[in-house]
């Protein structure tokens, strides 16, 4: 990982949840993660990620823009009134300038673009991680 210029020890015991309703992406996400030395936890809508937001220590949130139950950026929106430190990344297929406003308005820290690579995930991690 290291070779790819991946930060592992930037993320190696991080607790990361990660909510997204495609069970593939999910997948893969999670993978990637746990690669990187991190602790993960899922959610696969709105409503469970702040149900782990309230009863966990978590390091750092990757959601899904578009989710039944609770969409991304109204979970992001309740969970800001009680913390405004946790980074949270916004994981979409469709980043444009309107959501990039509309995310940085709400207190989305940053927008990784799908699909996901190794490298992007590392140094998004560690250029959020090593801001708290």
């Amino acid at each position: 990982l290291e070779k790819l210029g991946c930060s592992v020890l930037t993320a190696k015991d991080k607790t990361i949840l990660i909510a997204d309703d495609v069970a593939i992406n999910l997948l893969i996400t999670k993978t990637m993660l746990e690669k990187l030395g991190c602790s993960v936890l899922t959610a696969t809508n709105g409503e469970e990620l702040l149900e782990h937001l309230g009863d966990s220590n978590i390091d750092l949130v990757l959601t899904d823009v578009h989710m039944p139950v609770i969409n991304g950026l109204d979970a992001t929106v309740i969970w800001r009134k009680k913390d405004t430190s946790t980074p949270i990344i916004a994981l979409t297929a469709d980043a444009t300038e309107d959501l990039s406003k509309k995310c940085n308005g709400i207190g989305i820290n940053r927008i990784l673009t799908k699909p996901i690579n190794m490298i992007d995930l590392s140094n998004c991690l560690k250029t959020q991680l090593e801001k708290n």
